[in-house]
């Protein structure tokens, strides 16, 4: 095989490798985070996966200086948790009061991704607080929407393949709820595109030499 060919074949497998790597689906399961490292509250909660890094904080939805905890609950023996918000903790870093953990009217989940995403799958839990219906307001990067919850659900999935972006935001616009885990799809970096360019264009030298 002459160099130009092999350099070609060499572009084009890179190319579609890291394209292919990039498109990986990633879940951030927080009840498992929770048994993993301890239930806690967080200032700043900082999940490194690969290249992605996803950071996350708590705050008043009105008042971003208002500073609360992410709080990771790795549930009880009647249902599962996920991340919520308290907003204070002991020396211990446990919720206070103990059992104000999950997200409620007028605490807000912050998300930064270090590049964009697709949120493909959100799964939620307010199983333990029956007969109310928990509205959740979500902004991908500036654009709202809303998510209607049923009562006491144990595990809600929700496809979210509408939500794009860096930065997310959540709240509970009625009723308390735990977000349960995240599963995203990183979006390929415009240097993995441009490579993956190069690859097909590879490809089609090789068919023209054919």
């Amino acid at each position: 095989m002459s160099i130009k060919k092999l350099v070609a074949v060499l572009v084009l497998v890179l190319g579609l490798g890291i394209q292919s790597a990039n498109a990986a689906p990633i879940t951030f399961n927080f009840m498992d985070y929770a048994n993993v490292n301890g239930e806690k509250g967080y200032q700043t909660l900082v999940w490194p996966s690969g290249s992605l890094t996803l950071t996350i904080t708590a705050t008043a939805p009105d008042d971003d200086l208002i500073q609360y905890y992410a709080y990771t609950d790795n549930g009880d023996i009647n249902g599962p948790g996920g991340l919520g918000v308290c907003k204070d903790v002991n020396g211990s870093n446990l919720c206070k009061p103990l059992g104000e953990d999950n997200m409620t009217p007028g605490e807000m989940l912050d998300f930064v991704f270090n590049q964009d995403v697709d949120i493909t799958e959100l799964v939620f839990s307010n199983h333990a607080f029956a007969g109310i219906t928990t509205a959740v307001g979500i902004t991908a990067d500036a654009i709202p929407s809303n998510l209607t919850l049923a009562p006491r659900v144990a595990l809600l999935s929700v496809n979210a393949v509408s939500y794009s972006g860096s930065h997310f935001t959540m709240t509970a616009n009625d009723g308390p709820v735990y977000l349960t885990s995240m599963t995203i799809v990183p979006v390929p970096e415009p240097g993995s595109l441009s490579l993956m360019g190069l690859g097909i264009l590879g490809l089609s030298f090789l068919r023209r030499r054919k």
